[in-house]
């Protein structure tokens, strides 16, 4: 087995990512939080496409309760601690989480996948004229992560051929190849 790691592709853009009712969601309205299918790997790609931000109420680390550190840890994902840093911000902010992204001392260069924004950021966005990189979330159902990659690769230009050379697949984020059977050649 090949154990060299993929090559990575120049990375264009920062991507920020939410993680309630995004990288998790609700099946059914009535249901609780459970990660989306393929999460995990779908990270893993867009970590190598990307400069991957958490932009979360989640704290990054703490004694007790749930945290982006234990949530990887839960998901096997580890390696995802190390290619997704942590962007804070200030939940008193005006613009919320888009006072963050907006900030004039980070890159603007960046997409952003989220739910549905408030009225407040999406302003902000307008704004700034930064609203095209926002990149809109179901938040409902198991699909609604996938659906908006597939979105955000349309908009940012990356091809099936950028994804693949990271490692990635294609058939990850597409939930019509995701659940059609894999044909292993005998």
């Amino acid at each position: 087995m090949d154990n060299t790691p993929p090559r990575r592709t120049p990375r264009r853009s920062r991507l920020y990512i939410d993680i309630d009712d995004t990288i998790l969601a609700r099946y059914l309205p009535t249901t609780f939080l459970e990660p989306r299918p393929a999460i995990v790997s779908q990270l893993r790609t867009l970590s190598h496409l990307f400069y991957c931000y958490w932009l979360t109420c989640w704290p990054w680390n703490q004694d007790r309760g749930a945290d982006v550190k234990s949530l990887m840890r839960s998901f096997y994902a580890v390696d995802l601690l190390k290619d997704i840093q942590y962007m804070g911000w200030s939940l008193g902010h005006p613009d919320r989480k888009a006072g963050a992204v907006l900030d004039p001392m980070v890159p603007q260069d960046f997409w952003w996948l989220e739910d549905r924004l408030d009225h407040e950021e999406l302003a902000a966005l307008q704004r700034a004229g930064k609203a095209g990189r926002y990149v809109e979330v179901d938040s409902l159902g198991p699909w609604g992560f996938a659906d908006a990659c597939l979105e955000l690769f349309r908009r940012a230009g990356i091809t099936e051929n950028d994804v693949k050379r990271v490692g990635g697949s294609m058939r990850l984020f597409r939930k019509e190849e995701f659940l059609s059977p894999v044909v292993v050649p005998v």
